[in-house]
């Protein structure tokens, strides 16, 4: 049956697409007959012989191995069912917190202690020290104690001034008998580990003294969560100042490290910085492994800290102008116009270099666009050549600041409202740590309408409890 239905499957494929020969290339032919004469091919050829003269033995040996795997796996089956059948024993679990970091500032290490989820202890151990049934891995001179039927401590003896060492594995085990005979744990034994010693940065910057703005400096101040090696540590800072546009040209740059009482913060400063025109930036690095002041591994944290140095004409911005109202000693609303500079500066420069123009109501007409009325000027780019030549400048009085560098600057105007104001700042001002403005700086802003409101004349109590109850507004 199957020959015939080859026979038909080939007749139909000849018939289709013809009949193909295929004649192996010589290598293939030469890799065969290797093969065939080789000892492992002498050993294939032997055993398929045998296999052939054979061949009812050999049927029976496979169907036997298969048989046995059958049964093997039944059997496996079998078991884990029964395994799951059995009755589960009820295990008390609990859990092992680590103790935390010491506090530097107290002295006193931090508690072992282990929680269980049901009452455990022995009625006889409670509130006492106990000498024996459980111990912990390494060695450490110390007390266990019940605080609870669930919870137990382990204190380190505070006479020794040990501590729990940084990035540290320890062992708890329990003797059977150290609990009551009801109670059953899945693991006698456990594991916890301190944790290790790590790093966080909680300051950087680039910083000018606003008692000598020539002195300028990169600020990086660190946290550790254990007491770190003071002189391993330095060794691993470096400053490393790249200037921007100049191929990245970088060169090293010397630094300082200081540490609080405890050795738990670091603070890093570099060397003064003198203003270039370029950019540049301070990277500043910290190597791994820094060692803490007990015993542990060193640190696994690192630290590529990157801060821009602004260039001689990067740091000082204008970043905002604003028409704002404030009220006077006589309580009356004022307009106020508010400068915004992205660095200190004096408020005394800035209004050296300030000049303010009122813009026309209507946009003039240009060729063959009309005059716009009412129009509300949104840039200064706006504002054409023969328009500036015409404006009128306002006058302005500056509002002192409260301390001699600042970066936000008042003046008071006096102009009709719903109009804009043209803010011209010329180049050339300086700001905090020799920095200059590069270009003008020109804006328009905008005078709104003032507040509409109602004020009372009087103050504490706003009726009399006789006699006429009027309020008399303020007009």
């Amino acid at each position: 049956m199957k020959s015939r239905i080859a026979i038909a499957i080939k007749r139909i494929t000849v018939e289709f697409f013809g009949s193909f020969t295929y004649a192996p290339p010589a290598w293939i032919q030469k890799l065969t007959t290797y093969l065939a004469e080789s000892y492992l091919g002498k050993k294939c050829a032997l055993i398929q012989k045998w296999r052939q003269a054979h061949s009812d033995q050999f049927r029976r040996l496979g169907l036997g191995v298969l048989f046995g795997f059958l049964v093997l796996g039944a059997t496996w089956y079998g078991y884990q069912k029964y395994l799951e059948s059995l009755p589960t024993p009820n295990y008390v679990n609990y859990s092992i917190r680590s103790p935390l970091p010491t506090n530097p500032e107290i002295g006193i290490p931090n508690q072992l202690t282990i929680v269980f989820d049901k009452s455990v202890a022995k009625t006889s151990d409670l509130n006492k020290v106990i000498a024996q049934g459980v111990k912990i891995k390494p060695v450490l001179d110390g007390a266990w104690r019940w605080e609870t039927d669930r919870q137990l401590t382990f204190k380190l003896d505070p006479s020794k001034k040990l501590d729990w060492a940084v990035g540290t594995k320890y062992e708890v085990v329990f003797e059977k008998d150290f609990f009551p005979e009801h109670v059953i744990l899945e693991t006698y034994e456990s594991t916890f580990s301190t944790a290790p010693l790590q790093m966080q940065v909680t300051k950087q910057e680039f910083y000018i003294d606003p008692r000598d703005p020539k002195i300028k400096k990169i600020l990086v101040n660190l946290q550790f969560n254990y007491p770190v090696n003071a002189e391993d540590f330095k060794k691993r800072v470096e400053f490393e100042l790249k200037t921007e546009g100049v191929n990245l040209l970088s060169s090293k740059v010397e630094s300082q490290v200081t540490f609080n009482k405890y050795f738990t913060e670091a603070y890093l400063q570099s060397a003064t910085l003198q203003v270039v025109k370029e950019n540049q930036k301070m990277l500043v690095k910290i190597e791994k492994g820094t060692k803490p002041q007990g015993d542990g591994p060193g640190s696994e944290d690192y630290q590529n800290i990157q801060i821009s140095v602004p260039g001689l004409y990067e740091a000082f911005k204008i970043g905002s102008v604003s028409a704002i109202f404030a009220r006077n000693e006589k309580f009356e609303p004022e307009q106020i116009l508010v400068v915004r500079t992205a660095i200190q500066t004096r408020s005394e420069d800035l209004a050296q270099k300030l000049k303010l123009y009122l813009l026309p109501k209507n946009k003039p007409a240009q060729g063959t666009r009309n005059e716009i009325r009412n129009h509300y000027w949104s840039s200064a780019s706006e504002v054409r050549p023969e328009i500036r030549s015409t404006l009128p400048e306002v006058k302005f009085v500056l509002v002192p600041s409260e301390t001699i560098w600042s970066t936000i600057h008042t003046f008071k105007i006096k102009e009709e409202t719903q109009r804009s104001l043209l803010v011209s700042i010329a180049q050339g001002l300086q700001g905090l740590g020799d920095y200059e403005l590069r270009d003008t700086s020109e804006s328009v802003v905008r005078l709104e309408n003032f507040p509409q409101e109602l004020q009372i004349m009087s103050r504490g109590a706003l009726l009399t409890l006789s006699g006429e109850l009027k309020i008399p507004p303020l007009g």
